[in-house]
């Protein structure tokens, strides 16, 4: 549980404050709540230009333009494989894990390591205070400490039913990349 305090100034800034005895580091998090649910209707696309201006990519964060809601899957295809054989048997990966449940104990696996590495990485306090902000923008810093009991409570079925409607191959869109010796075979 992170323990926090939340302000709001009179200019309309809110203020999260956490204290932990435990460090003597302080550390300060600065986020914008500037989206397109911010913008105005005769107004819009200012935060993706914005976003481009800000955060063009970098040798360090070379993808910056992605949709929070996207599921990317990629590989590499190695010697003596060809790009459509290595699609087809991803196609064939995906549709088994959503045929599906998965077995009990893998599924506590997953949420065991979940929850060791959230708790591990709220020692420090540079996580904290990105994850306080980064839930106070979404709506509630206080939705942070209610993140591992969410994750516990989701089941095999749901992780099924989820799966199932995220990798229908109507959804999703393919694209190959080949390097100027491959060709492709089409």
């Amino acid at each position: 549980m992170i323990k926090f305090t939340r302000n709001i100034l009179a200019n309309g800034l809110r203020v999260l404050i956490h204290r932990d005895d435990t460090t003597p580091m302080a550390a300060v998090n600065l986020l914008y709540d500037v989206g397109s649910r911010d913008e105005q209707p005769e107004k819009t696309g200012f935060a993706h230009l914005f976003e481009h201006l800000m955060f063009c990519g970098s040798v360090n964060v070379p993808f910056y333009d992605r949709d929070p809601g996207l599921f990317i899957v990629r590989g590499r295809v190695t010697g003596g494989i060809t790009m459509e054989n290595a699609h087809d048997r991803l196609l064939a990966e995906l549709d088994d894990f959503a045929s599906a449940q998965p077995e009990k104990q893998e599924l506590e696996k997953v949420q065991n390591k979940l929850e060791a590495t959230r708790q591990y990485t709220h020692t420090d306090i540079m996580h904290k205070a990105s994850d306080l902000a980064y839930y106070e923008l979404l709506g509630d810093a206080g939705e942070l400490n209610s993140e591992i009991k969410k994750y516990r409570s989701t089941d095999r079925v749901e992780i099924e039913k989820t799966a199932k409607s995220l990798f229908d191959p109507l959804n999703s869109s393919t694209l190959f990349y080949y390097s100027k010796k491959q060709s492709p075979k089409h």
